[in-house]
């Protein structure tokens, strides 16, 4: 009895070294960076209404001069320019596969739009050709 109990020990004690092991040659999964998500968004349009009428606005197409972003906050119009949208679509660590709360939570903060709004329209289109719709309207 002994004899079995102390060769069960032993195997038991040869099987966890090994797998401690093949846990040290496994590979970590890959962690995305955010260099990673820099080309994934080929065109961006997003629009955020207010109920007093506010807006915000941004329309990016990757590659064209004529991207633009604004605020109408109804008492000061501001634009940026065609670096500081690449600058904003470049923060964003988006892909197809991401969820539409991450989504709508980067865009909040990457375009700096906040407090309770009506409507939120966002229209992506990621480098493969797939093409993403966003929106709310029960903010």
């Amino acid at each position: 009895m002994r004899r079995i109990v102390y060769g069960l020990f032993m195997l038991l004690l040869v099987t966890s070294c090994q797998s401690q092991v093949n846990e040290k040659d496994a590979t970590p999964a890959k962690v995305q960076s955010v260099g990673d998500y820099v080309d994934q968004i080929k065109e961006l349009t997003l629009q955020v209404v207010y109920e007093n009428g506010e807006e915000v606005r941004a329309q990016y197409v990757q590659g064209e001069p004529e991207q633009w972003m604004y605020h109408n906050d109804l008492l000061n119009s501001n634009s940026i320019n065609e670096d500081q949208l690449s600058e904003k679509i470049e923060l964003l660590t988006i892909d197809k596969a991401t969820f539409t709360e991450e989504v709508i939570q980067q865009a909040r903060y990457v375009f700096e739009f906040g407090g309770t709004y009506d409507i939120l329209d966002l229209h992506i289109t990621f480098a493969d050709g797939t093409k993403k719709h966003y929106e709310t309207n029960d903010h």
